[in-house]
């Protein structure tokens, strides 16, 4: 038999194909990726800054339309709570408004504002504790006389009674020096079908539990229900309100009211940063407080006189150039203008600069108008 197979390694091997990348095809390749990389690099090194900008302005606009929605909703409250059972549409509203000056507003060397900022005041009653009636006597059968310098105030009417407890409690805690208290009348028999009021600053460092009522110490009133001091703390009573005052209450029918609030104001301590912040009434900007928005450069407020139908205000910056009387019972509408910034840009070689004040900074302005009788009353 004749073998037919070939011997394998007798073939010839086969033949090998080899391919790649010559050095100068590499180089090539190189260069034009350098070149494709660096274009890339330099759009999105131009992109970042105008994304950044994006982005602070967008924070921007959410802070300050944030705030405003705050400060809207106490301002439609402000009043609340100061006749039990119903809120009539009598004063006070409730606010009041205190404008800062003109001068040393801003400085241009370092984008600073110090100054230059209102503050509003929103009153309310202290829904923690329930109205009281005044009386002269433990009983509450006597008419409270402001002018004494001291009231008894009863609780009838509460439902659950209040305990030994919670008089105890209140006395110490509410009742206590610098309390401010609005006395007003509650029934219908008004002269020039308005309720007369005054206010009342406690001076004993808490209120005694007599019987079922507590009985407290304050700085008496003049003749009339004129406070000793005006205006009073809160800003309640001015000097034109003497024909809504009176010194004598009803203990069946008129109430005591223990006052609370909250300050709006902005607080400069740090000129790189200025704060809206929420306080208590009366407490100092720069210490407990609430931030509401940062980098605000402007808040003014303004208020259309209920009477006259003027509005006492000026919407030219820094500064309005006439205060507001702080007469709450005039007040019709309030006006806030709030101004405010995006962080101050350092680098040198951004050369945006705004239009309002020259800063290397955007900036936005909102406005709102807000009628409180209406809204709250």
């Amino acid at each position: 038999m004749t073998n037919t197979r070939k011997n394998r390694s007798s073939m010839p091997p086969a033949q090998k194909s080899w391919s790649g990348f010559t050095l100068v095809e590499l180089m090539v390749a190189m260069l034009v990726f350098l070149i494709i990389g660096a274009a890339a690099v330099a759009l999105i090194r131009k992109h970042v800054p105008l994304y950044a900008t994006e982005q602070n302005q967008a924070g921007l606009n959410l802070g300050v339309r944030n705030a405003i929605a705050q400060m809207q909703m106490d301002v439609v409250n402000a009043g609340s709570g100061f006749y039990p059972g119903a809120n009539m549409p009598f004063f006070p509203v409730g606010i009041t408004i205190s404008n800062s000056g003109t001068t040393g507003c801003f400085n241009a060397t370092t984008w600073a504002y110090t100054t230059c900022f209102d503050r509003l005041n929103v009153i309310t009653a202290d829904d923690t504790i329930p109205p009281a009636h005044p009386s002269g006597n433990a009983a509450g059968t006597a008419s409270a006389d402001t002018t004494t310098g001291t009231l008894f105030l009863t609780f009838p009417g509460v439902t659950p009674a209040p305990s030994a407890t919670d008089l105890n409690s209140w006395a110490t805690t509410k009742f206590v020096a610098g309390t401010e208290l609005l006395l007003i009348q509650g029934g219908t028999d008004f002269s020039n079908s308005t309720p007369r009021m005054t206010t009342v600053i406690l001076t004993s460092a808490k209120g005694t539990v007599s019987g079922s009522a507590i009985q407290v110490s304050f700085t008496p009133t003049l003749a009339g229900g004129v406070p000793a001091t005006i205006p009073d703390p809160m800003g309640i009573i001015t000097s034109g309100d003497s024909d809504q005052l009176t010194n004598s209450f009803d203990p069946n029918q008129d109430y005591a009211i223990h006052l609370s609030g909250v300050s709006y104001g902005v607080d400069p301590s740090d000129p790189a940063d200025p704060k809206l912040v929420r306080v208590a009434f009366g407490a100092a900007l720069s210490g407990a407080q609430n931030v509401i928005a940062d980098q605000i450069i402007g808040f003014k407020v303004g208020a259309w006189n209920t009477y006259t139908g003027t509005y006492i205000y000026d919407s030219t910056l820094p500064k309005p150039t006439s205060g507001y009387g702080g007469d709450w019972t005039s007040i019709k509408a309030v006006r806030i203008d709030l101004t405010a910034r995006t962080p101050i840009n350092s680098d040198p070689a951004n050369k945006f600069r705004n239009s309002l004040d020259g800063g290397p900074y955007q900036v936005q302005k909102i406005s709102v108008v807000i009628n409180p009788r209406n809204l709250s009353m």
